[in-house]
């Protein structure tokens, strides 16, 4: 982003939402988040190269990537730097993150430790359906997104919570 400023007044201008990973994914949380339309994908190739996701996350702004998520271990540390420096902001995964930097405009959330305590009961119990798969998400309550942070509050503008609730809540009700 250009001005920090530019987050409060809607979705980033720039259009453009960036990823860095250490392998390839094929969707950005902050696609809900912001509505934003295009998606630039880089990849570190290491878990714990912080320059490189730094000189990443550079191009990538010089580029017009304002908003990012990264699934790279120690390396987004790398993005975490450049994106406080530079005015970008960051939807975290998998944890609350909102404290680790004032970037941090989301946090989704995976509940694999519910699920894995889940399975071993079952497993205890002797009842696990051996070849059946099963497919859970936010509707079975083992995704979600932590909107409860004051960070996310003071970052995200209340028409784009409100937009995302929506989105969300569309998961659940359908």
């Amino acid at each position: 982003m250009k001005e920090k400023d530019n987050l409060k007044s809607g979705p980033p201008s720039s259009g453009f939402s960036g990823k860095l990973s250490n392998v390839i994914y094929s969707q950005s949380f902050s696609f809900g988040v912001f509505l934003i339309p295009v998606l630039d994908m880089r990849v570190i190739g290491s878990w714990s190269d912080a320059s490189k996701a730094a000189e990443l996350a550079s191009a990538m702004m010089d580029s017009g990537v304002d908003v990012f998520t990264a699934i790279a271990g120690g390396a987004a540390q790398g993005l975490i730097k450049t994106a406080s420096e530079r005015g970008a902001y960051i939807v975290w995964y998998n944890t609350n993150a909102y404290n680790t930097a004032a970037v941090i405009a989301g946090c989704g959330i995976m509940e694999q430790k519910k699920l894995i305590m889940e399975v071993l009961n079952d497993a205890l119990e002797d009842k696990i359906q051996y070849g059946i798969s099963q497919t859970l998400g936010v509707r079975d309550g083992y995704l979600g997104f932590i909107s409860d942070d004051p960070q996310y509050f003071n970052l995200v503008p209340a028409d784009i919570r409100e937009k995302f609730e929506i989105f969300l809540n569309g998961f659940i009700n359908d």
